[in-house]
């Protein structure tokens, strides 16, 4: 699938390119989810676009899945349409050389389903999601631990606050926690990834606990413990959304709100929960809401933001950034987006290969919004970029 031509463009100490603009017929838009190296070449998923239909989501498509080399040769590996899953959100994971993913919409139920993929382009799905009884929209990443496949629901669950599931490689899927939500004191809505510390699942609650979010611990059997709760009434992180990264001893995360800006934070904590905020986001020209998690390269955590840096569109504030920080909390901007034809709206994570950074943004690129009518944003259909990390941060 031809992409865009690619843009070099500097912005505070990086060099960006855009190897991919998405937009072209039958390809996919708006990726939103961290890209996947398998053997060099990266996978990831969009939100709308590619060659499926479906009630759900009408003429935009219903998302794809896709491969791209790293110097930007892409092609839709699957298109989703209703029973198959619409909308995957997240991340893919290799479990011996076969893709497994999550979809926020379709299947029987149309809440969600947990697919996988060969890397031909043979999908089967081998869970949707029901509800209630069962767990409903999961927007998260899964994680492979002793042959079973973990993840979260956004909701669904007794509570309907969201689920912790497990499910094997052929389709066997089990509750193994449903949260309970503010009035337990309990987490709400997880929206990211878990996280294997010594055979125990950490993760994340976007709301509940004291109104802002949790972090959580559970045990494999189902026993789950509120580590730490996030506070809407001091100066601390609120609704962390992205997955937990591990770096000495202690884990990493981001938050879409928090500080006197509002503009998200990046925060630590141990696994027996002393919690500290190490940045708070200004907006322009430092970034705000951080969506995505973070990568760890030699001890440095790297990550994006979706809004803020330069003054760009309509907004006025930006349309995203790369940054570093290293464990104490020195924060860097090492990159600025500037919108078509650069990327923009970066909504994931980061990968390294081999020295350089790889992402993808939801919008951006060469190709304008009227390429892909499911886009919902006006600075075009989504890209991905590369930032090699030598003289710019490493």
């Amino acid at each position: 699938m031809p992409g865009g031509t690619p843009s070099t463009l500097s912005r505070a100490s990086g060099t960006e390119t855009v190897i991919h603009s998405f937009g072209a017929k039958g390809d996919g838009s708006v990726p939103s989810a961290s890209l996947l190296n398998v053997n060099g070449t990266l996978y990831g998923t969009t939100t709308a676009g590619g060659s499926g239909i479906g009630s759900l989501c009408g003429s935009g498509g219903c998302g794809t899945v896709y491969r791209v080399t790293t110097d930007g040769q892409e092609n839709v590996v699957y298109s989703f349409s209703d029973a198959n899953g619409v909308g995957p959100t997240a991340s893919l994971i290799d479990v011996k050389g076969t893709l497994y993913g999550t979809t926020l919409y379709g299947g029987a139920g149309d809440v969600g389903t947990v697919f996988s993929l060969t890397q031909s382009g043979t999908e089967s799905v081998i869970h949707s999601f029901v509800g209630r009884a069962d767990g409903a929209s999961p927007y998260s990443n899964l994680i492979e631990l002793k042959g079973k496949l973990y993840g979260t629901t956004s909701a669904g669950g007794t509570y309907n606050d969201g689920t912790v599931f497990s499910i094997t490689p052929s389709g066997q899927e089990k509750v193994l926690y449903s949260f309970k939500g503010p009035d337990y004191g309990d987490g709400a809505s997880p929206r990211a990834g878990l996280t294997d510390v010594g055979g125990d699942l950490y993760g994340t609650t976007f709301y509940g606990g004291s109104g802002a979010g949790t972090v959580f611990k559970l045990t494999l059997s189902g026993k789950e413990r509120v580590i730490y709760r996030f506070s809407p009434y001091r100066r601390d992180a609120i609704s962390p959304g992205s997955t937990l990264v591990k770096l000495n001893g202690r884990l990493y995360g981001t938050s879409w709100f928090g500080g006197a800006y509002q503009g998200g934070a990046v925060f630590s904590v141990t696994t027996s929960g002393e919690e500290k905020v190490l940045h708070f986001f200004k907006g322009s020209p430092d970034g705000a809401t951080p969506f995505g998690g973070l990568v760890n390269v030699n001890g440095t955590l790297y990550g994006t933001t979706w809004v803020g840096g330069l003054s760009y569109g309509e907004s006025n504030e930006g349309v995203g950034t790369i940054f570093s920080i290293d464990p104490a909390g020195k924060e860097r901007v090492i990159y600025r987006f500037a919108g078509p034809p650069d990327a923009a709206l970066p909504g994931a994570g980061l990968v390294d290969v081999d020295g350089t950074l790889y992402g993808a943004a939801a919008s951006g690129g060469t190709y304008s919004s009227s390429n892909c009518p499911g886009a919902g944003y006006s600075y075009g259909c989504g890209a991905v970029f590369a930032l090699p990390l030598k003289g710019s941060n490493s």
